[in-house]
């Protein structure tokens, strides 16, 4: 590695270091905030689910973000669920109570307790026996009703500079493919875990459609269920998934301009445990390590890609010469004076 190469990526460290830190920073300011306090009190009545769970919610409606069943969407959160929505099924606890005999013990000796004929004396007492139930559940983008507490904004608006350039070299560094569609319920977009291909919600801002690219692929780099993927990921909940996404996506971002700020924070701190990001800060080396990998290949791919248009522009600039160097032949004087003597001529 040459003495140049190395500075610049030592240079390109720092800076991600720089904007985990800013983005560390931004989220525990919002910790603090009045409105995420209150948003945690609406999302407390939210069940946490299994790792299973989540797998077989993922499997179902990958764009899911928050389930509930049918009528704890009405007694809880004043929504409905809307007519023709197909149930989300997952496996819940449903213990059978049994009522059963036992001897009781005498408290002193541990020694059962006799009758006056020197039989024990028995107790009833109920037990709980493990047991599970298929039910149903529904995510909040098929009901309608009260509007829950949101943190940050809904979605980003703006351009993004050269945005042509920038998606072409996210699709170029990405090995999974990538398509733009209708997603219904309102997700953004979603890495299909088992097609191993991600799609992105279509006719939405430059900005935030790259950011959403940038999660789904961080998804991708770090979460996939292929065989030579990240070993630990099975063990990981969704809610830690998607912090470490969005964390590369914002430092992605921030890196090329692109300040999802006001998104990623409240995003970040919406899938965090409560009280503090844990998720976040035991996740800073896979984050900075998955964000500074995909800015090099995202750089690569932008200078190839200028690479490639240098010629073409070469080839119109020589045009645009000649045209103006025969535009200028036809107005010289010498033309002119020729111009002049063929008249007199006449």
């Amino acid at each position: 590695m040459t003495e140049k190469k190395s500075v610049q990526d030592k240079s390109q460290y720092n800076r991600v270091k720089e904007i985990t830190e800013k983005l560390e920073a931004g989220i525990r300011d919002l910790f603090d905030s009045e409105n995420y306090k209150s948003w945690l009190r609406t999302m407390s009545r939210f069940h946490s689910y299994s790792v299973n769970n989540t797998i077989l919610i993922h499997l179902q409606k990958p764009d899911a973000t928050l389930v509930a069943s049918y009528l704890s969407w009405q007694r809880n959160f004043g929504r409905q669920v809307n007519k023709g929505e197909r149930a989300i099924q997952i496996i819940a606890p449903a213990p059978i109570r049994k009522k059963i005999e036992t001897d009781r013990l005498d408290p002193a000796t541990g020694n059962a307790v006799l009758n006056s004929d020197g039989t024990a004396v028995k107790d009833i007492r109920e037990i709980l026996i493990p047991n599970y139930k298929v039910v149903s559940v529904f995510d909040v983008s098929q009901t309608e009703g009260k509007e829950l507490p949101t943190l940050g904004v809904d979605e980003l608006g703006g351009s993004v500079k050269d945005y042509a350039d920038f998606i072409g070299a996210l699709k170029k560094t990405c090995p999974v493919p990538i398509g733009f569609e209708h997603i219904r319920g309102g997700a953004k977009g979603y890495f299909h875990t088992v097609e191993n291909r991600i799609a992105i919600q279509e006719g939405m801002s430059e900005t935030q459609t790259v950011k959403t690219l940038i999660h789904e692929m961080a998804h991708q780099k770090l979460h996939s269920l292929l065989p030579g993927g990240n070993e630990p990921v099975e063990k990981l909940t969704r809610g830690h998934k998607e912090v470490e996404a969005e964390s590369v996506a914002f430092i992605v971002s921030y890196h090329y301009g692109i300040d999802t700020s006001d998104y990623s924070f409240g995003y970040i701190a919406g899938w965090s445990d409560g009280k503090e990001n844990n998720e976040f800060k035991t996740s800073l080396t896979r984050i900075q390590q998955a964000a500074n990998e995909m800015i090099t290949d995202i750089d690569e791919q932008l200078e190839e890609i200028r690479k490639e248009r240098e010629p073409r522009r070469s080839a119109l600039e020589e045009l645009k010469e000649k045209k103006e160097l025969a535009g200028r032949m036809n107005d010289s004087p010498v033309r002119e004076q020729k111009h002049r003597q063929k008249e007199a001529v006449r």
